[in-house]
C-alpha cells in the first residue's frame, strides 16, 4: 500500500513529469544515431611513383663537443741567461729525452 502513495505523489509533481520528458527525449535522439550510415562508394587508387633503390657504402660519424686534456705535462724553465736564438720543435711534438729543444745565444 505504502509504494502505491509514494509512486501517485511522484507523478503529481510537475518537476518529475518534465524530468520524465527529458529523458524519453534523449533515449529517442540515442536510439535515431543508431542507423548504420550509406557506404560510400569506394574511391579509385591514386597514381603513385616507384624508384629504384641504390647500393652504396654508407659511412656513420658523429660530431662530439668537448676538449681535451694530456695525460702529462712538462714546464719548461730556463736556468741560465741569455736570449732564444731559435725553437728546434714544434708545438705538438713528441720529444725524447737529449733533444735539442731551444739555442740560447751563448753571449
Amino acid at each position: 500500500m505504502r509504494s502505491k502513495v509514494l509512486a501517485d505523489g511522484f507523478w503529481r509533481s510537475g518537476r518529475n513529469k518534465l524530468l520524465l520528458a527529458i529523458v524519453a527525449a534523449a533515449m529517442g535522439v540515442g536510439l535515431a544515431g543508431c542507423e548504420k550510415p550509406a557506404q560510400a562508394p569506394a574511391a579509385s587508387a591514386p597514381p603513385v611513383t616507384v624508384a629504384n633503390p641504390t647500393k652504396r657504402t654508407v659511412t656513420d660519424w658523429d660530431e662530439f663537443t668537448g676538449r681535451f686534456d694530456a695525460i702529462e705535462q712538462v714546464q719548461v724553465r730556463a736556468r741560465v741567461t741569455g736570449f732564444v736564438m731559435s725553437v728546434d720543435f714544434k708545438d705538438g711534438a713528441i720529444v725524447k729525452a737529449g733533444d735539442l729543444l731551444y739555442v740560447i745565444d751563448p753571449r
